[in-house]
């Protein structure tokens, strides 16, 4: 009997081991998810993370190109916002320079006085204004969520698939309006564009991809719906760096 429960416990065992080994291989993509462009097979780890740290490549200071010189302040927030921006109309416009929160604020400084506009995302007022930043400059851009768990809408096989909506994780409604009267006319809401009247925000962009792969940071489908949802917005952002 003995030998027997060590057979199955070490069949149990490579069985296990294989399919978690499997799993891992193809990033755990074991069937198409074409919501997030991703095909059985061809998966690849933290491809949508690579997406959002990619902005780390302009972390550097201003060229002295003809471009409006665009400075961003923050963490992961802020490289989503980059990359509305990048997947926007005025991409070719605009030269960014993206430095973390907590870097050198003798840097920050030097590279505000440089910038044509300075975005921040997720820092509290009292940093923010140890910055020095011209208030003529300076935009706030908001907080944003896309529910709890993106694997219920995954899962769900009813009707309207691509239009299913969640509630937001309880807290960032409250943020959202907090940091809206904290900055006013300088804020940049990116809720509520998309939050209808049961405060729900939508799962998928309007050809069904999914807007966040974590319910937090942007795809690269959900960068570029938002860039043309903000399109008129950023047009008047914009238009605040002419000379």
């Amino acid at each position: 009997p003995t030998r027997i429960v060590l057979v199955v416990l070490a069949g149990a065992f490579l069985l296990t081991t294989g399919a978690s080994l499997y799993i891992y291989r193809t990033a755990g993509i074991i069937k198409d998810v074409p919501e997030l462009g991703l095909r059985r097979g061809e998966g690849q780890r933290n491809i949508h993370a690579r997406y959002n740290e990619r902005i780390s490549e302009y972390k550097k200071p201003f060229g002295g190109g003809g471009q409006k010189k665009i400075l961003a302040i923050g963490n992961s927030f802020m490289r989503d916002w980059c990359n509305v921006l990048l997947e926007s109309s005025y991409a070719e416009q605009l030269e960014i320079s993206y430095i973390r929160e907590f870097e050198a604020v003798s840097e920050i400084r030097n590279r505000v006085r440089e910038a044509d506009i300075v975005f921040v995302s997720e820092i509290e007022a009292e940093a923010v204004d140890a910055f020095k930043i011209p208030g003529e400059k300076l935009w706030y851009i908001g907080t944003k969520n896309f529910g709890v768990n993106n694997g219920i809408y995954y899962n769900y096989s009813g009707l309207d698939y691509c239009r299913q909506r969640t509630p937001m994780e309880r807290g960032y409604l409250e943020r959202n309006r907090r940091l809206r009267e904290l900055w006013g006319g300088r804020y940049i809401d990116l809720i509520e564009p998309v939050l209808d009247p049961q405060d729900q925000v939508p799962v998928f962009t309007p050809d069904c991809m999914f807007i966040s792969q974590d319910c937090r940071h942007f795809t690269q489908a959900g960068a570029r719906h938002f860039a043309q949802l903000l399109e008129v917005k950023l047009a008047q952002v914009l238009k605040t760096a002419d000379p």
